[in-house]
């Protein structure tokens, strides 16, 4: 039987939805159909993950900055591409929306192998470059025995694809932003247009989407108790580091009062002298 979706912004049930879903993604529940599918779906992002790093590592030479600082740019160029190919896959998996607490999909499970993949990826990667502290490495266990368990179950795949939504809009923003930083265009026009489009993407997606997308998670029926507990810590989790973020914007309003006071034009990219 084709199951029923969910349509977001009209709250009915759309058949016809359901079936252009089930139609589009004939070559999803086909593969689906075979066990060893998912792990060797996880294996091959793995795998392409690792891919685009190589080719970062054989394209970017930048002998000019600390060998750590170039690793680190290479990793986050991956790390950008993971961010944006979750949030527009989740994005188009919105158009199926269905309720909290169901099997996943073909799409969800797609989607969900695919961040695994990267994660199992950044895990070795931040390892072997040592590109990394105790709270990301924390972070990334528990998101890999999360997405894990989502596979294994067959279940968590909507309320995972509302956390990319939330999460993942601002993660190009954010490596940008860093990878600039290495580049030691801190103190230019690029740096602060960039750092300016994470916080703006940040909030947006962490309150303007998070809050009503944590609130229909941990009000869902049928959504596992665990599964409401860590989307709430995390959106709590955001409203922190927001406090903190906000005080980094009065910051940059300061800098921006005292580089017109003393005449000071930021340049696209050449340092300014502060």
């Amino acid at each position: 039987m084709t199951p029923l979706l969910i349509s977001p912004r009209l709250g009915l049930l759309d058949e016809r939805a359901a079936n252009g879903h089930v139609r589009h993604n004939m070559w999803l529940l086909e593969l689906e159909g075979q066990s060893s599918f998912k792990a060797r779906l996880v294996l091959g992002f793995t795998c392409l993950w690792s891919l685009l790093f190589l080719l970062a590592w054989s394209a970017i030479r930048l002998p000019a900055l600390k060998p750590a600082a170039v690793w680190d740019i290479r990793n986050r160029l991956v790390s950008a591409a993971h961010g944006t190919f979750a949030y527009f896959v989740a994005l188009y998996a919105l158009t199926f929306w269905r309720d909290f607490g169901l099997e996943n999909t073909p799409l969800e499970n797609f989607l969900v192998s695919g961040t695994l993949g990267y994660f199992l990826y950044d895990t070795v990667c931040m390892l072997s470059l040592s590109l990394y502290d105790s709270f990301i490495l924390v972070h990334h266990l528990a998101v890999v025995v999360g997405l894990s368990a989502s596979l294994l179950t067959n279940m968590g795949g909507a309320e995972i694809t509302w956390g990319y939504i939330i999460t993942e809009g601002s993660n190009a923003f954010l490596h940008s932003k860093e990878i600039t930083r290495d580049l030691g265009l801190k103190d230019t026009k690029l740096y602060l247009t960039v750092e300016l489009g994470f916080f703006a993407t940040y909030y947006f997606g962490r309150f303007a989407v998070g809050v009503p997308g944590v609130f229909w998670i941990v009000t869902s029926a049928t959504t596992p108790l665990l599964v409401k507990s860590v989307a709430f810590l995390l959106e709590v989790q955001s409203f922190e580091w927001g406090y903190r973020m906000q005080k980094v914007m009065r910051k940059r309003y300061a800098e921006t009062q005292q580089r017109a006071i003393r005449g000071i034009t930021l340049q696209w990219l050449v340092p300014a002298k502060v």
